[in-house]
């Protein structure tokens, strides 16, 4: 059975319930243009947060229109080795509606 468990939540916040759920998914929206879904405006999510939920669990949704409008999506972590991982898989799939999906490319900064 799937329930909303938090809301707003700060980093300290994350890792205790990380320690009480074994299956998460983080779900992320590219912030404007810039295309950015990880590493500015998500303090909370940090790499402590993003290695315990898992790269492979991260779910990208956006509207067409917005990701029309988003060359590619852009990951900062702050974390060289985090923004590694990310770097090779080189794409995501983005979620653009029912049942509709689009590969987006994946930029990392600190390599």
């Amino acid at each position: 059975r799937k329930k909303l468990v938090g809301r707003d939540l700060n980093e300290q916040q994350l890792l205790s319930l990380l320690k009480k759920y074994e299956k998460v998914k983080l779900i992320l929206s590219p912030i404007g243009a810039q295309g950015f879904i990880l590493g500015r405006g998500n303090p909370q999510l940090s790499p402590a947060v993003i290695r315990k939920i898992g790269v492979d669990n991260i779910i990208v949704v956006a509207t067409p229109s917005k990701l029309a409008s988003t060359p590619l999506l852009r990951v900062d972590t702050g974390d060289r080795e985090l923004d590694k991982l990310f770097a090779t898989k080189e794409q995501m799939l983005v979620i653009i509606g029912y049942r509709l999906m689009r590969v987006a490319k994946l930029q990392t900064n600190n390599l």
